[in-house]
This record gives C-alpha cells, sequence and structure tokens, in this order.
C-alpha cells in the first residue's frame, strides 16, 4: 500500500510499513515482543499455518521483524554482518578517484577546481553514501559556500533516514527531500539543495533496496537459535531443585497454618536465594524408641537437585550459527571463505572468490562515483562556468586490484629514474598520482 500525499508540484512517497512493495518503509512500525505473534501470524496460524509462520505449540521460527530502519540497525550490529559489511566498504573507501576530461576542449582550470573542491570531502562522502547498501539510498543536504567570488560545496551533510523522505515529480523521478528532524519545522531541499543516492533502486523506485532484506529472515532465525542456546546453556550450569510435599496443611515457624503448596514454594524460594531449609522429622515423633531410630532424618518433604540429562545439544546449535553465519555472508554477495574460518578449498578457489568480491567493489564504487558526477560535480562546475561545462569533467574510481596497482607502481619507479622509456614518459602522470596516492607540492 502506497500513500501519496501533494505539495505543490512535489509528491511524498510514504510507504505502509506493512507493504512489501518496495522493500523499506519510511516510516517504523513496532516490532513485536519475543515469542509474540503479529496478527498475520495469528491469521496465518487460524488458516491452518504458513512456511515461515510458527502455528499453535508447534516449536519453530517466528517471523522476521519488518524491514524497518531500526531492523536494519539491528542487523548491522550482528557481529557477523559487520565483519562482512567491512570486507564490502573497506576497498571502496580507501580507493582514489581519477579526474578526466570529457571532451577535448575542457581546460585545465575546471578539472583543478572540481578537484580541489571534492577531492578532500570524498573519503566521509563515500563512507556516509555506502550507508546505502544498508538502507537502501542515502540523502544529503548541499551546504554551500563562496570563496574567491566562486561557489563551493563546504559540506555534504548526510541526513537520518528516519525523518527524510524522498520528493518526486509527476513522473516520478526524485525532485528533492524532505527533513523533518525532531523539533524542528520540516524543511524542504530541492535543485541545488540535495544529493540523494539510491542502491539497487528495483523499476526507479528511488528508496532502493538494502542488502539487509537478503538476510533479514535468517538474521531473525540466527537470534531465536542465539536465544534457545543461552536458555538451553542456563539450564544445564544451573541447578534445578525439584520438592517432594505432602499434600494439606502444615504450621509455620511461627506457628500459623498454611497449605504445604504454599510452605512448599517459600521453601524453593530460600533455596534459590542460597539460604537453609529445615523440614520437621515427623516420621520420628514415634513412642516405639527402635521406631524413632529406624525413621530418624526420614521426612515427608523431601529437596533434591534435577540434572539433566541426555545428548549434549549445544555442538549442534552451534554449529547451526556457523551455517546461518555463512548465509549473512552469502546475502551481502561474499562467500563465507573470505572472511569465516576456512577449512576446505584450495587456492585457485580462494582467488576466485577474491576476483569476485573485487569486482563488486568495483560496481558499488563505480555506481557512486557516477552518482557523484551527475548530481554534484556537473551542478558544481555548471554554476561556476556556465551551461558549457555541463558533461565536462568525469570522476572515474581507480581500480581495485593489487596486481594493477603493482604494475602502477613500478611504472611510477621508471618515470623517478633517469632510464624511463619514451613510451613510460608519456604517461598521464597526474592520473597515476592520484590512483596511487601519492601526494603532490603546490
Amino acid at each position: 500500500m502506497v500513500a501519496v500525499k501533494r505539495m505543490s508540484q512535489f509528491s511524498v512517497i510514504t510507504l505502509d510499513p506493512r507493504s512489501d512493495l518496495f522493500g523499506l518503509p519510511v516510516g517504523q512500525s513496532p516490532k513485536p515482543s519475543a515469542g509474540e505473534l503479529t496478527t498475520a501470524q495469528t491469521r496465518a496460524s487460524s488458516a491452518g499455518g504458513l512456511p515461515g509462520f510458527s502455528a499453535g505449540g508447534l516449536a519453530g521460527f517466528t517471523a522476521a521483524a519488518p524491514g524497518t530502519y531500526q531492523t536494519y540497525r539491528q542487523i548491522s550490529a550482528h557481529p557477523t554482518n559487520a565483519l562482512v559489511r567491512g570486507i564490502v566498504s573497506a576497498p571502496i573507501v580507501a580507493n582514489t578517484w581519477r579526474w578526466k576530461k570529457l571532451r577535448q576542449d575542457v581546460p585545465d582550470q575546471w578539472l583543478v577546481f572540481a578537484r580541489q573542491v571534492l577531492e578532500p570531502m570524498r573519503a566521509a562522502l563515500v563512507r556516509d553514501a555506502l550507508k546505502a547498501l544498508e538502507f537502501g539510498w542515502a540523502g544529503f543536504e548541499k551546504i554551500w559556500d563562496v570563496r574567491g567570488g566562486r561557489r563551493i560545496l563546504r559540506r555534504l551533510k548526510p541526513l537520518l533516514w528516519d525523518c527524510t523522505e524522498i520528493l518526486v515529480d509527476e513522473h516520478g523521478n526524485p525532485a528533492g527531500l524532505l527533513n523533518r528532524a525532531p523539533g524542528s519545522p520540516p524543511v524542504v531541499l530541492k535543485d541545488q539543495k540535495y544529493f540523494l543516492y539510491t542502491y539497487d533502486g528495483e523499476a526507479g523506485n528511488p528508496y532502493g533496496r538494502s542488502r539487509h532484506e537478503n538476510v533479514r529472515q535468517v538474521w531473525s532465525e540466527s537470534e531465536q537459535i542465539r536465544q534457545r542456546l543461552a536458555q538451553y546453556l542456563k539450564k544445564v550450569a544451573g541447578i534445578v531443585v525439584q520438592l517432594h510435599y505432602p499434600e494439606g496443611t502444615s504450621r509455620d515457624a511461627a506457628g500459623a497454618e498454611r497449605p504445604n503448596q504454599w510452605l512448599g514454594q517459600q521453601v524453593l524460594d530460600a533455596v534459590s536465594a542460597g539460604r537453609s531449609v529445615m523440614f520437621p522429622n515427623g516420621f520420628a515423633s514415634s513412642s516405639d524408641p527402635r521406631s524413632a531410630y529406624e525413621l530418624a532424618g526420614k521426612s515427608p518433604w523431601q529437596l533434591s537437585a534435577f540434572e539433566s540429562a541426555g545428548a549434549d545439544h549445544a555442538p549442534g546449535m552451534k554449529l547451526v550459527l556457523e551455517y546461518y553465519d555463512a548465509l549473512i555472508f552469502r546475502g551481502w554477495l561474499r562467500p563465507e571463505r573470505v572472511g569465516l574460518e576456512s577449512r576446505h578449498g584450495s587456492r585457485a578457489d580462494a582467488q576466485t572468490h577474491t576476483d569476485t568480491g573485487t569486482l563488486d567493489c568495483e560496481l558499488i564504487d563505480r555506481d557512486l562515483a557516477d552518482a557523484v558526477t551527475r548530481d554534484v560535480l556537473d551542478e558544481l562546475l555548471v554554476l561556476n562556468f556556465g551551461s558549457a561545462a555541463h558533461g565536462a569533467v568525469a570522476i572515474e574510481p581507480a581500480p581495485i586490484e593489487d596486481q594493477s596497482l603493482g604494475i602502477l607502481r613500478g611504472v611510477l619507479s621508471q618515470l623517478l629514474s633517469s632510464k624511463a622509456s619514451d613510451a613510460v614518459s608519456r604517461i598521464d602522470v597526474d592520473a597515476l598520482l592520484d590512483q596511487l596516492a601519492v601526494p603532490r607540492g603546490a
């Protein structure tokens, strides 16, 4: 279900939290407590049960929490997911940008100006924009300044997803951001005041699709198993006390008549708190000395410890959790061998996995660089040099490959030596220094 609210010539897309139309609702829906059935689950149970739902008294998994921003934050806090996110994002953040002219008539001044403005904010911009992998999109406010007669970007300020909505025009294209910060009036950011990066948007959906959607159900099941493992370990490690008591009533220490069930609960509470308890020795009150001697120390109240017996299920649960860790890696498009303990496979397999992950990082890096070129760099040049600067300069990320970097380092060594060949001397030195992150003087 999609609700559309009109605001002048724009529309605000608000996704119903119960809808899976685009995968990610703007608002948040309350998360059910552990073991609590949602309305949808209750309906499924009454209808005979559906796969993925816990029905009646059957043992199984409850449905995963809806794909809200709060749920995504909980998935991000999972140690295995934090590891795979670092493996995906670290090479992109640590990479560099190369700047290239798209036409021969582009003055050097335009490229130098764009590089001087945007290069210092690259690391922060890439780090914040990569949050779109977790939330589906990332919105920024452009904060402008005037220096030396030029309009420059002082900062691209990231906006919080929970209080930001995307404005679209009548054709469904992004046309701005609506920010409702708590305690402040709503602010509409449009035209030159916003930047939006969308990841994996289906059919042009500006809210994109989070990679957490690949692992949301898996994460939920893993958390439920972890909780059951904790309960099992507590049961095995703790002492379970059982008390056998006679029916009827007895007198307490003050002489008051009490139900034996009530007295038994007081005994169990005292034992749980680590206090000593005592019971009357009713069998020893016989007038026959021989019977009294034989029955001494015996009582209708019997207190004993209950020990769990049978097979140890903890190793099996641990193996299942390791399997779910592997699924969390796969859901983020990384084989588990690149980050988890490896027991099998050849060196060639490991290299193939590494190359596949590197290619995925490069695709994300290129997609983000294209968005910055289109919506930030072009606008910066047009504002300062006119419409002729549109499409004049582009950002091109350096390859994320160790072998390529090794070759480039060799080329740089040749350039710095006196034996550089004519072919090496014709290389674009500025692009080479940018790719190797070599600082340059003024």
